[in-house]
């Protein structure tokens, strides 16, 4: 066993590194641990996390054997650093995963078995005035290439060329900061842990590149508190929408069995969750057409007592209908406000018209008073008959135009056939008074 005897105050490097990427960790994970990007981010987070307590454990060890031990783990955590990173991004803009993708995956997993099993990557430790590092292996420098250099820079094209059409100046924003903290990280890394000790030997300073990506994180924090990166998704929208929403949604699978019914939906039909999922939505809508999607479709409900709108749509993954969502309203009120209307409007167009009938019937109704009046006040018994027959009839008519002209409602009667008309009598508030 080899042992070295070194103490050195560089050893706070990594210790704030740690800090850094643990908070930054803990802060995400409070955020949305159930969302799939801030899941992409932790894993991505904590390959320097691990990468940074290995590089302390290194720097303080005097145990060289256990160091190279850890030395060869920490090249799982770098080389994790620019798969992980690529699989953030492509979470992040939402790129579908093609072979590219799976290939850097198999690449980084030999890395890994590489590194872990051989002297390839890590030949041994090397020891410097600064502290203790690792004494790179034939394999190093084609690791690093394929499993660091190429998945960054090919994350941070895809991203450039996603915020070149973001349609929104807050994911604009995003992007930027990622951008500009990845490429600041990158370069001065690359230039740490590459350039200075492969290309031109120069090992008078530690090499940092774990430490360096707590700047692309400062950046990544900037995003979260300022531009709402990673607290706002489409699942987190859909989710608070199926759970608060008003209207009631109800998800069925092809065959119209009840998977998921939100809270309004089960006020609605007056049930619970329990009780209706894994059974046939006809259960509760009669005649459910399930086949065919629609728009507004009116039916009653619970004794005819509700009147529901339905609307279904299909949900579409891949080309293929994978489920249906019906999303229902109760209308009952606005049923109701609609009949209410409805009879105001006729109760208005007939009060219109019988002030019509009164004004327009009064003048000649008069004059056929009048001369009722006179051939009753005639010798001529037959004219007096007939007088009397007009004053009666005159006498009617007024009272119906007084009827007409004081009707505060309508109220249809049948008549003949299917035809209604309106009840005089009923409508009128004169007849409710001398009743």
């Amino acid at each position: 066993m080899q042992e070295v005897q070194y103490t050195s105050p560089n050893f706070i490097i990594p210790v704030a590194a740690i800090t850094i990427y643990f908070f930054l960790w803990t802060y995400v994970f409070a955020q949305r641990r159930r969302s799939i990007l801030n899941l992409a981010y932790l894993c991505f987070i904590t390959q320097p996390l691990l990468w940074a307590i290995g590089a302390l454990v290194v720097w303080i060890s005097s145990d060289l054997d256990k160091v190279q031990i850890i030395q060869r783990i920490n090249a799982v955590w770098w080389q994790g650093v620019g798969f992980f990173f690529l699989n953030f991004i492509y979470t992040y803009i939402e790129k579908k995963r093609k072979a590219f993708f799976w290939i850097q995956l198999g690449v980084y997993i030999v890395g890994c078995i590489v590194g872990l099993t051989t002297k390839g990557i890590v030949a041994g430790t090397e020891v410097f005035i600064w502290g203790k590092d690792v004494l790179a292996g034939p394999l190093f420098m084609p690791a690093a290439l394929v499993n660091v250099i190429l998945p960054i820079s090919s994350a941070m094209y895809y991203l450039w060329r996603y915020q070149r059409t973001a349609k929104t100046p807050r994911l604009k924003s995003q992007c930027i900061l990622i951008l500009y903290g990845s490429t600041i990280t990158f370069i001065l890394a690359i230039f740490s842990d590459a350039i200075l000790p492969e290309v031109f030997h120069y090992t008078k300073h530690p090499q940092l590149a774990f430490a360096m990506i707590s700047i692309q994180s400062f950046f990544i924090f900037v995003a979260i508190i300022r531009y709402n990166l990673m607290t706002i998704t489409i699942s987190d929208i859909a989710k608070n929408l199926f759970a608060n929403a008003r209207e009631g949604f109800i998800v069925l699978d092809m065959d119209g069995i009840i998977l998921h019914i939100n809270p309004a939906a089960q006020d609605i039909f007056g049930c619970s969750a329990d009780d209706v999922q894994g059974k046939s939505v006809g259960e509760i809508v009669e005649e459910y057409p399930i086949q065919h999607d629609f728009w507004d479709k009116e039916i009653v409900y619970d004794n005819n007592s509700k009147t529901l709108s339905l609307s279904q749509s299909t949900v579409i993954r891949n080309n293929t209908p994978v489920a249906k969502i019906l999303f229902l309203r109760d209308i009952t009120h606005r049923k109701l406000l609609e009949k209410l209307e409805i009879e105001q409007k006729r109760l208005s167009a007939v009060k219109e018209m019988g002030g019509m009938i009164a004004h327009e019937f009064s003048q000649p109704l008069t004059v056929i008073q009048v001369t009722a009046d006179e051939m009753l006040e005639m010798e001529n018994s037959s004219i007096q008959k007939m007088g009397k027959a007009i004053d009666e009839g005159c006498h009617r008519i007024t009272g119906l135009i007084e009827q007409v002209r004081t009707i505060s409602e309508v109220v249809l009667k049948d008549y003949v056939g299917d035809v209604q008309i309106v009840d005089i009598q009923r409508s009128s508030h004169t007849s409710s008074d001398d009743t």
